[in-house]
C-alpha cells in the first residue's frame, strides 16, 4: 500500500498541480483497498473510491447465483423462494404464502407444478408461475447434457435474464 501511494504520489508530481489528469487504481481483490486508501489518507491524497462493491451484491450476480442454486439443488428452499420472487417470475410475497401453505417439507419447485396450488394465486402470478414452469422443465429436462456453465447461460437467456437487466438498466 505504501509503494502504491508513493507511485501515486510521484504520478501526481509529474503531471504538476495545474493538471486536470487522474489516477485510477484497480485492485484485484475489494480488501486491497483497505490499506490503500487508508495509506492514501495519511498521505493526504485525495481519493474517490468507485465501483468498490462487491460482484456478488449487484442484483444481477444475485439473481444469477439464485438460478443456479435453485436449478443445482431442488430442495434449496431460499433459492426457490428468490427465483420465485425475482426479476422473471415477481411473486408477491401473499402469493408464495399460498403456494407453500401447509407444505414446510416438499420442495417449491414440486409445490409450484400442482396444478392445485396454482389455480390459488391471481391470474397474473398463475401466468408468471406458469411462464417459469415452462423454461424449469426444459431445463431439467437438458440437465446433465451439456457443460454446467451452458446450461445455466441458457436457462438465463429463457427466462429473459439479460433483457429484463438491460431495462433496468437503460436510462
Amino acid at each position: 500500500a505504501e509503494q502504491v501511494v508513493a507511485l501515486i504520489q510521484q504520478t501526481l508530481s509529474d503531471l504538476g498541480e495545474e493538471s486536470e489528469d487522474k489516477v485510477a487504481i484497480l485492485v484485484r481483490s475489494r480488501t486491497h483497498l483497505q490499506q490503500i486508501t487508508l495509506q492514501l489518507y495519511r498521505a493526504g491524497v485525495a481519493y474517490r473510491a468507485v465501483e468498490i462493491e462487491s460482484l456478488g451484491d449487484r442484483p444481477l450476480v444475485r439473481d444469477l447465483m439464485t438460478l443456479s442454486r435453485a436449478l443445482l439443488h431442488l430442495a434449496d428452499r431460499e433459492a426457490w423462494l428468490a427465483l420465485l420472487r425475482g426479476p422473471w417470475c415477481g411473486l408477491p410475497l401473499q402469493e408464495l404464502l399460498l403456494l407453500t401453505e401447509g407444505e414446510p417439507q416438499r420442495t417449491l419447485y414440486a409445490l409450484m407444478r400442482e396444478p392445485e396450488r396454482i389455480e390459488r394465486l391471481s391470474e397474473l402470478s398463475q401466468q408468471r408461475l406458469n411462464g417459469l414452469n415452462e423454461v424449469v422443465a426444459v431445463l431439467m429436462q437438458q440437465r446433465g447434457e451439456q457443460p454446467l456453465v451452458r446450461w445455466i447461460q441458457q436457462g438465463w437467456r429463457r427466462l429473459g435474464g439479460a433483457a429484463i437487466y438491460q431495462q433496468l438498466s437503460e436510462p
